[in-house]
C-alpha cells in the first residue's frame, strides 16, 4: 500500500536523523525531529488515512502501525524513560520478549522509497484540503460527502482513490483528466468594503456598472469600467470577486 510505505520512508529518515543527533548528544534536536514527525505526519494524517483499514484488520496497515508506534517509542525512550517503560511493557513486551525497553533493540530504517513519499504527500494533501473546505463550512469531519471529484493526472493518485474516499468520507469519489474541466466566469460582484473607501462619490456608479458588464469578454485579472464622466476604472481582485462555473463530464459547479 502507497500510504505504508510513505510513512515507513518517513519514519526511516526521522531514525536516521534521531540516532545521528543522540550519538552527538544532541538530545533537543532529535526531541524536535520525533515531535514534528509524530504529530504532524503519523497522527495527523496517517492514522486518519489509514484508520478505515485497522478497522477492517488489513495485515499491512495494523504491520506499519505497529511498526512505527514500537520505534517512536524506543527514539523516545532516553529523553522519557518511565513513561516509555510502561507503553512498552503494555504494548510491545510480549511480542519482542525483552524485559525492559531500555535494553530492546535500538529502531533501524525500514525502507527508503521516493516515489512512495512523493505520492502520498500528494494524496495527503488531497485530503487535507477537502477536510479543511469540510471545516470552513462549520461540517463535521466524519460528515458523509455525496461526491467528490478531483482533476489531475489519475496515475498520480489512483493508487489511493479509496483511502482519499473512505478518509474524507465521500460516498462517491471520481478523478478526472485536466482537459474534462471547464471554467466560465458568469458574474462579477462587487466588494463594497473596498470600493467604498478607495472610490467614495464614484462607487456607487462603479457598482452599477459592474452589474451591466459582459463578463463573456473579461479575464480573470482585472476590471475596466468607462464612468459617464469619461474616466476608465481600473478594478483588480482586490476590490471584485470573479463568480464562476466549474463543469468537469457534463456536472456544473458555481464557484
Amino acid at each position: 500500500k502507497i500510504m505504508d510505505r510513505w510513512i515507513l520512508s518517513k519514519y526511516s529518515t526521522v531514525v536516521e536523523k534521531v540516532t545521528e543527533y543522540m550519538d552527538e548528544f544532541r538530545f533537543d534536536k532529535a526531541m524536535k525531529e520525533i515531535e514534528e514527525f509524530l504529530w504532524h505526519e503519523f497522527a495527523d494524517h496517517y492514522i486518519e488515512i489509514v484508520k478505515y483499514r485497522a478497522y477492517d484488520n488489513d495485515e499491512s496497515a495494523i504491520s506499519t502501525l505497529y511498526t512505527v508506534c514500537s520505534g517512536v517509542v524506543k527514539l523516545i525512550a532516553p529523553m522519557l524513560p518511565h513513561i516509555t517503560e510502561e507503553i512498552y511493557d503494555m504494548n510491545f513486551k510480549e511480542a519482542e520478549g525483552h524485559s525492559s525497553i531500555h535494553i530492546s533493540s535500538w529502531p533501524k530504517p525500514v525502507l527508503t522509497d521516493v516515489d512512495a513519499e512523493r505520492k502520498g504527500e500528494r494524496v495527503k494533501d488531497i485530503i487535507s484540503k477537502i477536510r479543511g473546505w469540510k471545516s470552513e463550512k462549520g461540517m463535521p469531519l466524519s460528515r458523509e460527502i455525496d461526491f467528490v471529484e478531483i482533476v489531475c493526472e489519475p496515475e498520480k493518485i489512483i493508487e489511493c482513490k479509496e483511502d482519499i474516499a473512505r478518509t474524507v468520507r465521500a460516498k462517491e469519489l471520481v478523478v478526472a483528466e485536466k482537459e474534462d474541466l471547464k471554467e466560465n466566469l458568469v458574474a462579477v460582484k462587487p466588494i463594497y468594503a473596498k470600493i467604498g473607501p478607495v472610490f467614495k462619490g464614484k462607487a456607487e456608479e462603479i457598482v452599477e456598472k459592474l452589474k451591466t458588464i459582459d463578463v463573456g469578454k473579461l479575464s480573470e485579472d482585472e476590471v475596466n469600467i468607462r464612468l459617464d464622466s469619461g474616466e476608465t476604472v481600473k478594478l483588480t481582485k482586490d476590490f471584485i470577486n470573479f463568480e464562476k462555473t466549474v463543469t468537469v463530464k457534463g456536472k456544473r459547479w458555481m464557484c
